[in-house]
């Protein structure tokens, strides 16, 4: 039966094969049922990029191609990619997913029982052993553990849910709780934050419904038009008047004269 390695393993190996100071970053994020993230960083300095030649560097990516498939039989999701930095460094990020602790620590830790379930609970206990040698040899070792609620560690710093382990000389431990990349949010925390967030949700569904109230006389008994007012007329002017003319003076008739009375006959007496 072929004997499988871990991947702390596999760097030690590398680091007892190349000589300069190499840098070595591994987190690990316990998920929710049991499902777990890990990242391995890896930085070869340019001095040692140098002394092995970078072609022969850049080989490794297929060659990991032959892990990456072993993985993937096993349900890991399994990558990695290389960079160069501007100063000459060459990095490796190597990043696994999967479920379930036994394969945790099957995959990283070489069959260790580094990782384990209690109650509830998971404990982690491991002890790097050579690979702290890495600082003797002007490189650095660290670990990085995200998790739930922490109980109990012995790292060297400790961020909310986040432990820190740099350089460690002897065995790493702690007991968490499944949480999340960065740890995850206290119990009590989450109730407060879900209780606001209804709260406020309530709030807005009142004020929308008080606007909407205040909008509705007006929207069911629209104001009546004003009714249309016809274009003034100017008052009628009378017809102009003709200026008047004074009546017609009848000519002047002048007085009857009597008719001649023939000589000899008496005067006719005046009419009564």
């Amino acid at each position: 039966m072929r004997k499988r390695y871990g991947i702390l393993a596999v760097v030690l190996l590398m680091v007892l094969l190349l000589s300069g100071c190499i840098h070595v970053r591994q987190e690990v994020t316990l998920e929710s049922g049991e499902d777990w993230q890990v990242l391995m960083t890896i930085t070869f300095p340019k001095s040692t990029v140098d002394q092995i030649g970078e072609e022969q560097m850049t080989s490794t990516e297929t060659d990991f191609q032959t892990q990456k498939d072993d993985a993937a039989k096993k349900g890991i999701k399994a990558d990695m990619k290389m960079r160069k930095e501007d100063n000459g460094d060459i990095v490796f990020e190597m990043t696994y997913e999967g479920t379930g602790l036994a394969l945790l620590n099957e995959t990283v830790f070489s069959q260790t029982n580094a990782f384990s379930a209690d109650a509830g609970r998971v404990k982690f206990s491991y002890d790097p052993g050579e690979i702290t040698s890495l600082t003797s040899m002007g490189g650095s070792y660290t670990f990085v553990l995200n998790a739930g609620k922490v109980y109990s560690n012995n790292a060297t710093e400790a961020k909310g849910n986040t432990l820190t382990w740099k350089d460690p000389t002897g065995v790493m431990e702690a007991e968490v709780g499944a949480g999340g990349a960065g740890g995850g949010l206290p119990t009590w925390l989450i109730i407060i934050l879900v209780l606001l967030g209804l709260l406020l949700l309530a709030a807005v569904v009142v004020l929308l419904l008080y606007m909407r109230g205040k909008k509705a006389p007006s929207a069911a008994a629209p104001a009546a038009p004003t009714p249309a007012v016809p274009p003034s007329v100017p008052p009628s002017v009378p017809p102009a008047v003709p200026p008047s003319v004074p009546p017609s003076v009848a000519p002047a008739v002048p007085p009857a004269v009597p008719p001649a009375v023939p000589p000899g006959e008496p005067p006719a007496p005046p009419q009564q």
